[in-house]
């Protein structure tokens, strides 16, 4: 099952960058595999199965790079220069 393969290779790399453990990929890929036999086997829904291969995803932050860089107090003006704003409080 190419969703069982992408999911085994995610998992992998994260051993490889320090994320995980092997000890810890080990069991994972034990228990994917079992499920990947219950969903060829018919005992358990190809949605069910991906929704779990799923739930293991580390999923990054989407931000845009100038919102972690730029201060909540500056503005863009019209000469694309930053101005820092006073802040006079409220919210």
């Amino acid at each position: 099952m190419e969703a069982h393969k992408k999911a085994y290779r995610r998992f992998n790399s994260r051993t490889r960058a320090k994320k995980m453990t092997q000890n810890e990929f080990m069991a994972w890929s034990e228990e994917a595999a079992k499920k990947r036999d219950e969903c060829l086997a018919g005992e358990l829904l190809f949605d069910e199965f991906k929704a779990w291969l799923e739930k293991g995803r580390i999923r990054k932050s989407r931000a845009s790079p100038l919102t972690q860089i730029i201060p909540r107090r500056t503005i863009l003006t019209t000469d694309n220069e930053y101005v820092i704003i006073k802040w006079q409080g409220g919210i």
